[in-house]
């Protein structure tokens, strides 16, 4: 498995209040960057490899990063349903 120094606070992710533009973008900008990186390692055999933590049923990585994008384009279509709510 592909290591980052990326540690999750989900807590925060959503206790969080009134965060700034500026927090929110940088915090975007650092997903990308590690997201990028990680990917720049990855193989083929890795994608290929069984994902580590089984809370789905085994699959492989591929699988789980297909599922993960498809969750993530779920959350962009939510945020910009609110951001058309907030341009009225």
């Amino acid at each position: 498995m592909l290591q980052t120094n990326y540690v999750r606070n989900r807590e925060a992710e959503f206790g969080d209040k009134n965060l700034s533009k500026e927090f929110l973008l940088k915090l975007l900008k650092n997903a990308q960057e590690i997201v990028n990186q990680a990917f720049d390692k990855m193989t083929e055999e890795d994608l290929l490899k069984t994902y580590p933590y089984d809370f789905m049923g085994s699959n492989t990585t591929g699988f789980y990063i297909t599922r993960f994008l498809s969750h993530l384009s779920y959350h962009f279509g939510q945020i910009n349903y609110h951001r058309r709510l907030l341009d009225k």
